[in-house]
């Protein structure tokens, strides 16, 4: 998921933008997150879902992501409460 493309949903990038957040916050999330195995959907035919947490500027943020051969799709985005 960390060198593939990305793909952002319409829904994921009003996020981003509602709270201030750019596609570096994805890096982060990416590279430092942890994935929550129990809620990740590991054995999905064609593509892997995955839910990945990290914690920016004292705020859970979770990101939904679509883990398929070529590309990554950032599906969902919250802050968990």
């Amino acid at each position: 998921m960390r060198i593939k493309d990305r793909v952002y949903t319409l829904e994921t990038f009003q996020f981003f933008l509602s709270n201030n957040l750019d596609t570096s916050n994805v890096n982060i999330v990416l590279h430092e997150g942890n994935v929550d195995f129990g809620k990740s959907e590991t054995d999905r035919e064609p593509c892997n879902i995955y839910y990945v947490t990290k914690e920016l500027n004292e705020r859970i943020l979770e990101l939904q992501i679509e883990n398929c051969d070529s590309t990554a799709t950032i599906m969902n985005a919250e802050f968990l409460k």
